[in-house]
């Protein structure tokens, strides 16, 4: 078995520093930046600024965002797989027609 490799890694959220223990330190750090942009967007159109309302909104909206995430997927997969359906019956019967010509041919042939 691998063993991960984790760094420490230094973030910036709302103001406060924090320490975070990371297999990848480029992808915590991105993740942080985006979870730091939510609360500054938030503290400048929100009436009580507070840390925790803040917090609790930014988590709000990133599990909105993952909720929509998900049922795009599931219309996503769907409409794939109705597509792949379509094309499978399609193949199927030209290759039915391509078994009749033949056919057809032999039978001319004959």
């Amino acid at each position: 078995m691998k063993s991960v490799q984790t760094q420490t890694v230094k973030v910036s959220i709302a103001n406060q520093e924090y320490k975070l223990r990371t297999d990848n330190p480029d992808k915590a750090k991105h993740i942080a930046s985006e979870v730091d942009n939510s609360i500054q967007q938030l503290r400048r159109k929100v009436t009580d600024p507070s840390t925790q309302t803040l917090s609790i909104l930014t988590a709000l909206n990133f599990a909105e965002q993952k909720h929509e995430h998900a049922e795009q997927q599931e219309v996503d997969k769907e409409f794939v797989s109705a597509e792949l359906a379509k094309m499978s019956k399609l193949l199927r019967k030209s290759y039915q027609d391509h078994l009749f010509r033949d056919e057809q041919l032999q039978i001319i042939d004959s």
